[in-house]
């Protein structure tokens, strides 16, 4: 297809789409819908989401229960400027396209610490060359602000498509308003997949109620738009599936269906997503951000702390050189894990093939499939399951083929290779797992 024909369709698509997905919540006009679908090519060459005229009062809440900021807090009001829908680009962000966009929004009430979190992002945006892409308002009066995550997550999506490949984000990284960056010296690329991971389409985290969308990375890619269309579409769709956590909920039960599950990878929590609870911060020192959902009233004391922490000098404290953090050696370690076990699952499947296991082995490989779908952020775990999955193989070498037990030699070849040198090696390419399937 002509990349011409090309960009009209996706235009069409979604002003087709979240017209059909949006007007659940609201009534609104088609030609707001057209307007919200267009990306505007500034001066500077860079593409801004556009403000339509209906403006609206703020949503009457979100996925996290967030409680309207003091009195206090609500009279350190924005400037009517910043009420507006805005994507501000660091001037110093790459023509070619960035590795990374930053995407959040502020609705509701005006709140100082909310405004004052966001500028953490901004400045950690500009400082590594990062558009960041902040809707400043409700574009549309839907019932409950927060749906207005996945209808601009689809808008960005969309307008970045439409740009030539080269020039075109490559990943857009979704932030609360309430999470503040900590270590402003990371850059975002250490949590991004390696290249043999290119089926990955979704970084995300979970806690004990599951998926925690306050904080998330998304693939610019088609992949991406047909996910979120789905997500936003639960309400209407599926009226009385109950969306405890509104748009969290929508994504988390995406997430698990059949078509997107295999593209979403949960990285540890701790990375990117670090919990300020009421006791305490989990993190420590060079960790990326702290993320405050769940603590209702004493968000506000606790937003005000780090706030006073990074724009203050203690900020040196917590401001750490990547080779300081945790993330060479723990980033390194997680992904050589995911490749032995997606190795142990492609001998698994291959020896199905061939002789078919016994009966405990294929529990045992269908328990680490699981683990690997679901909770790959528990990586420890899902190594001592590959780990057991391979000896349960290796013990069973006399009733494999001898091409068979040929292939296990050379997956054990390939755990050597991956697992032997994370203590020792940093970087995190390093390891192979190269055997042959088709002898």
């Amino acid at each position: 297809m002509h990349p011409l024909s090309f960009r009209v369709v996706l235009i069409a698509v979604s002003i087709i789409l979240t017209f059909v997905f949006l007007r659940q919540f609201a009534t609104i006009s088609i030609d707001d819908v057209y307007q919200f679908s267009q990306p505007v090519l500034q001066e500077n060459g860079e593409y801004a989401p556009v403000v339509t005229s209906q403006q609206s009062e703020s949503g009457k809440g979100d996925s996290k229960a967030v409680e309207h900021a003091s009195a206090a807090a609500s009279a350190s009001a924005t400037s009517s400027e910043e009420s507006k829908c805005v994507a501000s680009s660091s001037p110093t962000a790459s023509p070619t396209g960035a590795d990374v966009g930053i995407v959040s929004m502020l609705y509701g009430k005006p709140n100082e610490y909310y405004v004052k979190a966001i500028e953490t992002h901004e400045r950690h945006a500009a400082r590594h060359g990062y558009p960041s892409y902040i809707l400043r308002s409700n574009v549309y009066p839907l019932h409950n602000g927060v749906w207005n995550k996945l209808a601009y997550l689809l808008h960005l999506l969309v307008a970045e498509l439409q740009k030539p490949e080269q020039e075109r984000t490559k990943w857009l990284m979704w932030v609360d308003a309430d999470s503040i960056v900590v270590n402003p010296a990371l850059s975002l690329d250490i949590f991004l997949p390696p290249k043999d991971f290119s089926n990955v389409h979704v970084l995300a985290t979970k806690d004990m109620n599951g998926l925690n969308a306050g904080v998330f990375f998304l693939r610019v890619h088609h992949w991406s738009i047909q996910m979120i269309i789905k997500a936003i579409s639960i309400p209407q769709h599926l009226p009385h599936f109950g969306l405890g956590y509104l748009e969290q909920t929508a994504l988390y039960k995406t997430f698990n269906d059949t078509e997107f599950r295999e593209s979403v990878i949960y990285e540890p929590r701790i990375w990117f997503n670090t919990y300020e609870f009421h006791h305490a911060y989990e993190g420590k020192h060079g960790d990326f951000q702290v993320h405050m959902p769940g603590l209702g009233k004493d968000r506000w004391p606790h937003m005000e702390k780090w706030l006073n922490i990074t724009n203050g000098p203690e900020q040196a404290e917590w401001e750490l050189p990547l080779e300081e953090t945790r993330y060479p050696k723990e980033t390194k370690i997680y992904w050589n894990t995911l490749r032995y076990v997606r190795a142990v699952l492609n001998y698994a499947e291959y020896r199905e093939k061939k002789d078919s296991p016994a009966k405990d082995v294929k529990e045992a490989v269908e328990d680490l499939r699981v683990t690997f779908l679901y909770a790959s952020d528990a990586y420890k775990k899902l190594k001592e399951k590959a780990e057991k999955v391979h000896k349960m193989f290796e013990d069973h070498t006399g009733n494999g083929t001898e091409d068979s037990n040929h292939v296990l030699k050379q997956l054990g070849q390939c755990r050597d290779d991956l697992l032997g040198s994370s203590e020792s090696d940093t970087n995190p390419m390093k390891g192979s797992c190269h055997f042959e399937l088709d002898k």
